[in-house]
């Protein structure tokens, strides 16, 4: 899999240099170069498949010389991309192919989930600093001290950012002023509701768990931020907000995450040969969301700020129920007796139950066995 993930690196990184050297130079031909390679990339990966579920095939495409590798990706690339360069002269334009919307709907898809890609590989860290964390008595007593501070200081840069980016705006306006609050309040709630996820756990003697959740809450918050600025942006200005240097880090993160996410995990699922599909299908679904980054980057940026707003405004209603759902799942998963902390009160007094029911049990034994015990001589027989 290293040779498939080392060429759809290689292609995508032409992609974006092409991109933004073409616009550089103005070449008026830079989106179609860009277009073409790129869906020819996806194709040849979706093309590869259905091939995955054959056995021999599988072999070959995983587990066969790194040359060969490249060498039946170049035959099926070679004329998938030769067809689609013919196909595209005929049709006039690259916005002409029937092919083409589709493109743009994976893209919106993709975007809606770019929070948890790009969180990904962040969890992932933080889950090994998580398991590393270990110690007792003074140990245990600064695990727990990294944790809370983990936990709880995120907000102070968070907020700190929020004020510098208010002030660059005009801070004196009505619409930054409700903005800045908004954000500030959506801070403090979601972190609330981590604390209150997360510090029951730290009181049982797992305090780690606040390092997965101030790491989750911090990163995730950081591109929410970037989101909501977007969309300020846009709707003062009324058109479209972004930076194309950072638009295409995020692409690049969030490909690599998504990755990480499904390609490495279901490699070790028990059914193979279906397993074994998901990584292409990462790598030709990741190739289109790259094109159509680069689309609106290099092409036709969204002018229309209403369009801007509502497509970041999802954006961001997306991320923060991911970020929600990321802290909420692994603090649940790493200390089980959270799930019935909300019934410890009737818990603490099965043991007192759990007693008398063993002592009426023992009653009812010695009961049952007590008329042979008459058998037995008495005092009275002799």
């Amino acid at each position: 899999m290293r040779t498939h993930t080392g060429v759809f690196t290689l292609l995508t990184l032409f992609l974006v240099v092409t991109g933004f050297a073409g616009k550089a130079a103005a070449f008026s031909q830079t989106w179609t170069v860009v277009f073409i390679v790129g869906a020819s990339l996806a194709l040849t990966y979706l093309a590869v498949t259905p091939a995955m579920l054959h056995e021999k095939t599988a072999t070959y495409l995983l587990h066969s010389n790194p040359k060969t590798r490249i060498v039946i990706l170049s035959s099926v690339f070679g004329p998938i991309l030769a067809g689609l360069a013919y196909w595209t002269v005929q049709a006039g334009s690259v916005e002409a192919l029937p092919i083409f919307p589709a493109f743009l709907v994976i893209f919106y898809a993709w975007i809606l989930l770019q929070a948890y890609f790009i969180a990904a590989p962040v969890t992932h860290v933080l889950v090994r600093i998580e398991d590393r964390l270990s110690g007792e008595n003074f140990a245990k007593r600064i695990i727990r001290t990294l944790g809370i501070g983990v936990l709880v200081l995120p907000i102070v840069p968070l907020a700190y950012a929020v004020w510098l980016i208010s002030t660059w705006l005009g801070g004196t306006l009505p619409s930054v002023q409700l903005w800045a609050v908004g954000m500030i309040l959506g801070m403090l709630v979601t972190l609330f509701l981590a604390v209150s996820w997360t510090w029951p756990a730290i009181r049982r003697g797992r305090p780690q768990a606040a390092v997965f959740a101030g790491g989750t809450y911090a990163v995730v918050w950081a591109y929410l931020l970037y989101r909501s600025t977007s969309i300020l942006v846009s709707y003062l200005s009324q058109a479209q907000a972004g930076n194309a240097l950072l638009d295409v880090g995020l692409m690049v993160v969030s490909i690599f995450g998504a990755m990480q996410t499904f390609a490495r995990k279901t490699l070790n699922k028990a059914d193979k040969r279906w397993s074994q599909t998901f990584p292409f299908l990462v790598f030709s679904f990741g190739a289109i969301y790259a094109v159509a980054q680069l689309y609106f980057i290099v092409q036709i940026p969204i002018t229309r700020a209403d369009l801007s707003i509502m497509v970041n405004a999802t954006i961001f209603v997306s991320g923060l129920v991911t970020m929600m759902i990321l802290i909420r799942r692994h603090v649940f998963a790493v200390s089980p007796p959270l799930q019935i902390a909300n019934t410890e009160g009737s818990a603490s007094n099965q043991p007192t139950r759990g007693n008398t029911t063993s002592t009426s049990r023992l009653s009812l034994l010695l009961g049952r066995l007590k008329p042979k015990k008459q058998d037995s001589p008495r005092d009275d027989d002799y």
